[in-house]
C-alpha cells in the first residue's frame, strides 16, 4: 500500500480467510465514524450469506456496508466492476464526512484499489473455454497448467496453477492477442493513500479455526441456504459450484459425500485457499502486519490513528 501525499486517506484490513477481517473493519468504524467497503468476491452474491460468513443485518444497522448483495448468483461481477462501485462507493463516504474502510481477502480487488492493477479487458472466447473446460474434466487441473506453461511460461511460474479459472484466463489472454496477460495489465493512477493492516494467525491456530468454522457452517444452515439457491435455479455450474463450502456443500446434497466428507473437504479448501491468500498478500501488498489476539482492536485503532495524523501533517 502507499502513502502518496495529498491524496485522502483508504484505510484497508487484509488478511487470509478465518482471520476476522469484518470484525476488526467494523471495530475501526466505530471508532472513526466509518463505512465499510467489502472486497470479497464471493459477498457481492445475494443469498450466500451463511458460507461466505457475510455480516448480518444486525451488523449492517450498526455500520453501513457496500458491495453486499449486489448480484444474483448466476450474474458475473468483473474486477473492473468492483473497482467502478468500489470507487464510487468510496467517494460516497468520504462525501459524508466518513472514512472508508475497505475489508476483503480477494487479492485482485484490493490490487485495484491500492496499487491501481487491473487485467486485461480481452473478451472471453466460448470456444477456448469449451475446450479447457474439457481437457480439465477428462485430465485435471495439472493438465490446464501444463497448457499454460507452453504457451506462457513466464505467467506460469507466477501464477496460482490450483486455480483453474485463472489458468484459463491466462491461456485465453496469451491466445487471443499473443501478449502475456501481465503485459497488458492496466495501471491506473491512485485516487488514495492507503494504509493496509494486515491480520495473521499462527497456521495451526488458523487451521484450528478453519476447521470450526466449517463445522459450524454445516451445523448453522448452510444446507439449507444451498436448498434454497437450488430451487431459486442456481446449483451446479453456478457461482455455488466455484464457491468453497457450497461447492462441498452441492457434493453432499447430490449424494457424492457424506455430510462428515463435505465438512472435511470444506475446511481443507479453506486452509489452502488461506495460504494462498497469504503468499499473495505477503508478495504484493505493502502491509502492517497484527497478529490475531489480545488487545488487536487498540492495536490497529493506533496504527490508523498514527497514520490519520501523518496523512493530515502532510496536507
Amino acid at each position: 500500500m502507499t502513502g502518496n501525499a495529498g491524496l485522502p486517506p483508504l484505510i484497508c484490513v487484509v488478511g487470509p480467510t478465518g482471520t476476522g477481517k469484518s470484525a476488526a473493519a467494523i471495530a475501526l468504524a466505530h471508532r472513526f465514524d466509518g463505512e465499510v467497503v467489502s472486497a470479497d468476491s464471493r459477498q457481492v452474491y445475494r443469498g450466500m450469506d451463511i458460507g461466505t460468513a457475510k455480516v448480518g443485518d444486525i451488523e449492517r444497522a450498526a455500520v453501513p456496508h457496500h458491495l453486499l448483495d449486489i448480484r444474483a448468483p448466476d450474474q458475473p461481477y468483473s474486477v473492473h466492476e468492483f473497482a467502478r462501485d468500489a470507487e464510487e462507493a468510496i467517494a460516497a463516504i468520504r462525501a459524508r464526512g466518513r472514512l472508508p474502510i475497505v475489508a476483503g481477502g480477494t487479492g485482485h480487488y484490493l490490487a485495484a484499489l491500492t496499487r491501481g492493477f487491473l487485467p486485461a479487458a480481452v473478451e472471453p472466447d466460448p470456444a477456448l473455454r469449451a475446450e479447457l473446460e474439457r481437457l480439465q474434466e477428462e485430465q485435471g487441473v495439472a493438465a490446464l497448467a501444463e497448457r499454460l506453461r507452453r504457451v506462457d511460461p513466464v505467467v506460469a511460474a507466477d501464477i496460482d496453477l490450483e486455480n483453474p479459472r485463472r489458468v484459463v484466463r491466462a491461456i485465453e489472454v496469451k491466445t487471443a492477442t499473443g501478449r502475456s496477460i501481465r503485459e497488458i495489465e492496466s495501471a491506473r493512477p491512485l485516487r488514495w493513500r492507503s494504509l493496509a493492516l494486515g491480520l495473521s494467525m499462527e497456521r495451526e491456530a488458523l487451521a484450528e479455526r478453519i476447521a470450526e468454522r466449517a463445522a459450524g457452517m454445516f451445523g448453522g444452515g448452510l444446507l439449507d441456504e444451498i436448498r434454497r439457491l437450488l430451487i431459486g435455479g442456481y446449483g451446479r455450474g453456478s457461482v455455488l459450484d466455484r464457491s468453497i463450502g457450497y461447492r462441498e456443500g452441492l457434493a453432499h446434497l447430490f449424494g457424492d459425500l457424506s455430510r462428515r466428507e463435505a465438512i472435511a473437504a470444506t475446511a481443507t479448501a479453506t486452509r489452502q485457499y488461506a495460504r494462498r491468500q497469504m503468499t499473495w498478500l505477503r508478495n504484493r501488498e505493502s502491509a502492517q502486519w497484527f497478529e490475531v489476539g489480545n488487545n488487536l482492536e487498540d492495536k490497529l485503532a493506533l496504527a490508523v490513528e498514527d497514520f490519520l495524523a501523518a496523512a493530515s501533517a502532510g496536507n
